[in-house]
């Protein structure tokens, strides 16, 4: 059963697509975000920069570079990287939302790899729900840090 619900200004479908290959992008994607911060490092007494096998990496956001301003995401790949070096502390400091965010792309790791197994589950409403509910608290928790950040001077704490 499809349901609309009215998020906003607009009107979001509430059905998950029984469609394979958008999961297998999803869970691709998924996959390199919870990955990817293994392979990279934070570097001492440069904390907005980020290190590849000893290499520095520039910096990674075009808000930042472009508009000289933090988007609702700046900080995020740092929190990534030091939370899966179990730095949780640092991590929050970078981003107050990054361990709530890394946790939705765990879920969605999970997610993913189940509707592959049983497709049928797209239909399942309570699983419905809860990938929107989790997705739009998410989003909300993003939104709700950059304003405190643009508020504060920090994004961390």
């Amino acid at each position: 059963m499809l349901r609309k619900t009215l998020t906003s200004l607009f009107y979001v479908e509430r059905a998950i697509t029984p469609d394979a290959s958008t999961h297998r992008t999803y869970l691709w994607i998924t996959i390199v975000l919870l990955a990817g911060p293994f392979l990279l490092s934070v570097r001492p007494g440069a904390e907005h920069s980020l290190g590849f096998f000893g290499l520095q990496l520039p910096p990674l956001c075009a808000s930042k570079y472009l508009f000289h301003t933090e988007c609702p995401g700046c900080g995020l790949t740092r929190a990534f990287v030091l939370l899966t070096h179990g730095q949780f502390r640092e991590s929050l400091r970078c981003h107050r939302a990054g361990i709530l965010v890394y946790a939705f792309f765990l879920y969605q790791l999970f997610f993913r790899v189940a509707l592959l197994r049983k497709p049928d589950l797209c239909r399942s409403e309570p699983l419905t729900s809860f990938q929107h509910f989790s997705a739009l608290t998410t989003i909300a928790a993003l939104i709700i840090n950059w304003c405190a950040a643009l508020l504060l001077g920090s994004n961390g704490s």
